[in-house]
């Protein structure tokens, strides 16, 4: 019986280690080395010094670019670029001086890519916004008249609106987002720089004319008038007495102010007190002698001596008789 107990506890045992020794061990997880190897890098490190040594590369065959007009030069700036922008990614200022060295040197398509490039990353970066706007400027000076000008202007204004929203207190800003509203018939936008623009600054020529012309093309020349008259008389150039000249040419009055007595309007827009000729003075011309080609002595012929000339007496009553002679 022990025997027969024996046996079977052998066989049991022997059982439950084949068991275990068919049982396949535990699988480990193949895939976390994989995860752990798709875990995101770690962002690379900006290297300053880098980009500053490629920028002053860059700098100094762009400067060498507007002196000789290689384009060698230019493909040597646009590397060295390029190069500091691998150095330090994160910098807008390199990648805005690039998009402007495209510009530059005529590769417009290269330049709107950057400057999109970078508002996609940073909105409201205002050098891509200006570059982008004087892109589109000049392309609307290049153009004609249609439907492809059209949306050229459009791309324009979108530019410069963000441009105002950046730069509020610039008056050269609402005054060309002013133009191109009212180079696209919206005169009540362009109204509304141009009054932003005189409130910055009202003593601005620029701004105070360019309201009064935007006026009289309304019909409103009264409201064109007052708006010219803010200006003191003392402050008043040629332009501005041009733009309030045809302000009442347009009323036809015609006999309104003039400049004030006495001045005169200058080239540069200045006045100056009137013209009066001064006397001249009366002046001899002194004895001439040259040696005799007779003789070998020291004798010498002497020329009749001319009589002083003077001007007229007239000619501070006259201004025009400044320039007649008269022998005494």
């Amino acid at each position: 019986m022990n025997k027969l107990s024996r046996s079977l506890i052998t066989l049991a045992l022997a059982g439950v280690t084949a068991v275990a020794q068919q049982t396949p061990a535990p699988k480990t997880d193949a895939k976390q080395p994989e995860a752990k190897a798709a875990a995101p890098a770690t962002p690379r490190k900006a290297d300053k010094a880098a980009a500053y040594y490629h920028y002053t590369l860059a700098h100094m065959y762009e400067e060498q670019v507007a002196v000789y007009g290689r384009s060698d030069l230019a493909n040597k700036a646009i590397e060295e670029y390029r190069l500091a922008i691998d150095a330090d990614p994160t910098s807008e200022y390199l990648t805005s001086g690039l998009a402007e060295l495209y510009a530059k040197t005529g590769r417009i398509r290269d330049a709107v890519l950057e400057a999109q490039d970078i508002l996609k990353r940073d909105p409201g970066n205002l050098e891509a916004r200006k570059l982008l706007g004087r892109i589109y400027l000049r392309s609307l000076g290049d153009m004609q008249a249609g439907s492809g000008s059209q949306s050229v202007l459009k791309l324009a204004i979108e530019q410069y609106e963000q441009i105002v929203k950046l730069e509020p207190d610039s008056v050269d800003n609402h005054l060309l987002l002013g133009r191109l509203y009212r180079l696209n018939n919206d005169l009540t936008k362009a109204e509304e720089q141009f009054k932003t623009a005189v409130k910055l600054q009202p003593d601005s020529e620029e701004a105070v004319t360019t309201l009064a012309y935007l006026y009289n093309e309304e019909g409103d020349t009264s409201r064109a008038t007052q708006v010219l008259s803010s200006i003191p008389d003392a402050s008043r150039s040629a332009k501005l007495y041009s733009a309030l000249g045809y302000t009442y040419e347009q009323q036809k009055h015609y006999k309104k102010r003039s400049p004030p007595t006495g001045a005169r309007l200058t080239s540069i827009g200045t006045t100056s007190t009137p013209f009066v000729a001064l006397p001249r003075t009366c002046s001899t011309t002194a004895k001439r002698t040259r040696p005799s080609s007779n003789t070998k002595s020291s004798r010498t012929r002497t020329q009749k001596t001319r009589k002083p000339i003077c001007a007229s007496p007239k000619s501070t009553a006259n201004p025009e008789n400044s320039t007649r002679r008269s022998r005494v």
